[in-house]
């Protein structure tokens, strides 16, 4: 895979786990209790953002070992052959 396909990737994923905490986060009371579907365990809204921000950690982690902390982007994004696919933007 190309460098800038596996950033993407990674940026899809982290807009995807933010806007289902949204959405948790919209939906849920702050003293409810929520089920774990791996588990079965009880756990808060809070013990649920906690997971998330682990997993955005890691995500994070693998954004900057793919980029070499930023070092290995310069100009990727915005050069005059690359391209956005507006068929595979995942934002719309």
């Amino acid at each position: 895979m190309s460098l800038a396909k596996d950033i993407n990737e990674k940026l899809d994923e982290i807009i995807a786990i933010k806007k289902e905490m949204n959405k948790m986060i919209a939906n849920i009371d702050e003293d409810s209790q929520i089920t774990n579907v791996k588990t079965g365990k009880k756990a808060s809204l809070d013990d649920a953002n906690n997971v998330v921000q682990d997993m955005l950690g890691r995500i994070y982690y693998d954004l900057n070992k793919i980029t070499n902390n930023g070092k290995n982007i310069k100009g990727i994004f915005n050069n005059t052959y690359y391209v956005n696919d507006l068929l595979q933007d995942k934002t719309k």
